[in-house]
């Protein structure tokens, strides 16, 4: 732990422990104790800081381990430990909505979906107290709404994985979300109301206000345009259309579909920018903008990408502030370990890794190539030049980190990703500055929100066809190019190797 990076020791330790408790089966009150016997025992040794820190190292593995044990136990009255009861019949339910509704359309059926916590079953001897998280999809036309209080009868099962690999398991990636079964109702199926408005107030209002900010995108474009929008800036991947899904993932620009560092990045500079209408002092500004990052992130989900990019950049504001300068891999590493706190099990998902794995790599890596003296003698000579060649180099650094990662998860390859990015990224960044824009004029003057719309379809189409031709080079991208996991994991071990060893030598000479 150095004075400079105090959280990059620490987030290593905690995903230790985290990794380790996953695969290991502990009491959680024998962690609990011996994370704070640690603790302990780096306050008593305070004045011997080498023997302290080994002591907080320890208690930090200690909390990862304790974290995971923890999402491994539910109470006694949890929802899944009485499923396998109920495979055969129907069962009712009464709950809370606690989730946005997703709406879609299943074989011509309106089909939504809602994350549902369970107050009371009814059982065969009368109705039961009991707690949990499911996912609810309930088919045909209803009126539900976020904070509803429902009385719901359907087929209840345990969360299932849909392939036999293990790249991506579906029944992880609800548990992540707290969710341990799944209940189906179908069409014929009752759904009764029994009170409105009973979840978080704050929620529900930012629920309603990303409704209207959605309706306002989907009557500026048709429905192609629509859900491309509304993943980029709501953050609703569910409508993006399956070709052009497929597009970005053969050319390794799906990023920019899901909402993070980039969009976070273009979101602050705008609402500085407007801030400085507005006579107020510098400091002020700054602190204001952080504030609109936060209920930004709280809009669209709070997604790990999301997080991570909304700490990072509260970081560097704040220390505009204090006038310290803020170093980009302390603030990564806070991120990361605010992030596993909160949620020990994001470890383990696709979305957090690589978007960790790329602003790392940037991290690290661009450096290694921009402060070359080579690279700096002949560049600072051609300006324009400069500019091309230092965003080729962010997109193939990028590449380099997450490769191992896309390989893994999804079977390609995209070597035309560290050319794609050159012309995708100015182009998203138009389409933010002009899609925030068109919102916010669709609040307050919703004629502006015509030329913004017009502005937006232009850049987004051409956008989109550049993406297609790119798709067309021969060796753009190699499906079903497979990586085991252990390759991965030698890669990374490489990878990190290489990262860490330029962090000690960077920490060595700034000694």
């Amino acid at each position: 732990m150095t004075p400079r990076r105090p959280f990059l020791s620490m987030v290593i330790f905690l995903s230790l422990g985290i990794l380790v408790g996953k695969y290991t089966n502990f009491s959680f009150y024998v962690l609990s104790s011996l994370c704070l016997v640690g603790f302990f025992l780096s306050y008593i040794f305070l004045k011997k800081t080498k023997v302290s820190l080994i002591f907080i190292f320890i208690s930090l593995f200690l909390v990862g381990a304790t974290l995971v044990q923890n999402t491994k136990s539910v109470g006694l009255d949890d929802i899944s430990n009485v499923v396998r009861f109920y495979r055969k019949t129907p069962v009712t339910v009464e709950g809370i909505v606690v989730s946005d509704i997703q709406e879609k359309y299943f074989h011509a059926t309106k089909k939504y979906s809602f994350e549902f916590v369970i107050k009371r079953i009814k059982s065969p001897w009368g109705w039961k107290k009991k707690s949990g998280k499911v996912l609810v999809h309930v088919f045909g036309e209803r009126d539900i709404h976020y904070g509803d209080d429902l009385k719901i009868e359907g087929k209840i099962y345990p969360a299932f994985n849909f392939k036999t690999d293990n790249r991506f398991s579906y029944k992880e990636y609800l548990l992540r979300k707290g969710v341990r079964a799944i209940l189906s109702v179908k069409k014929a199926l009752p759904v009764e109301i029994i009170g409105r408005n009973q979840g978080n107030p704050l929620k529900a209002l930012s629920l309603r206000l990303k409704k209207k900010l959605s309706r306002i995108l989907e009557q500026s474009f048709t429905p192609n345009q629509s859900g491309i929008m509304r993943a980029i800036l709501l953050g609703e991947r569910q409508n993006i259309p399956a070709h052009i899904r497929t597009l970005f993932i053969q050319t390794g620009t799906a990023h920019i579909l899901a909402i993070s560092g980039l969009h976070i990045g273009i979101v602050a500079f705008l609402i500085f920018l407007m801030l400085k209408v507005v006579p107020l002092k510098r400091k002020w500004r700054y602190i204001l903008t952080v504030a609109f990052l936060m209920f930004y992130c709280f809009l669209i989900g709070s997604r790990p990408s999301v997080v991570r990019a909304t700490i990072m950049a509260s970081v560097f504001l704040f220390s505009f502030v204090s006038e310290k300068e803020a170093d980009p891999l302390n603030a990564l590493c806070l991120a990361g370990f605010v992030i596993l706190l909160i949620n020990p099990l994001y470890l383990f998902g696709a979305g957090f890794q690589l978007s960790f794995v790329s602003v790392f790599s940037i991290l690290c890596l661009y450096p290694v190539f921009s402060k070359n003296p080579w690279m700096i003698e002949k560049l600072n000579k051609r300006k324009t030049l400069k500019v091309f060649v230092e965003s080729l180099l962010v997109s193939l650094v990028v590449w380099i980190g997450v490769l191992g990662l896309i390989g893994y998860y999804f079977e390609i390859v995209t070597p035309i990703t560290i050319l794609a990015n050159f012309f995708v990224i100015p182009c998203i960044s138009v389409v933010i500055a002009l899609g925030l824009s068109l919102m916010f004029s669709g609040v307050l003057a919703p004629g502006l929100s015509v030329f913004f719309a017009y502005c937006i379809k232009v850049v987004l189409n051409a956008m989109v066809a550049g993406i297609y031709i790119m798709a067309q080079i021969p060796g753009a991208y190699f499906e079903h190019f497979s990586f085991s996991f252990s390759a991965v994991v030698v890669y990374y071990v490489v990878f990190f190797g290489f990262c860490f060893f330029r962090i000690l030598r960077e920490n060595k000479d700034l000694s």
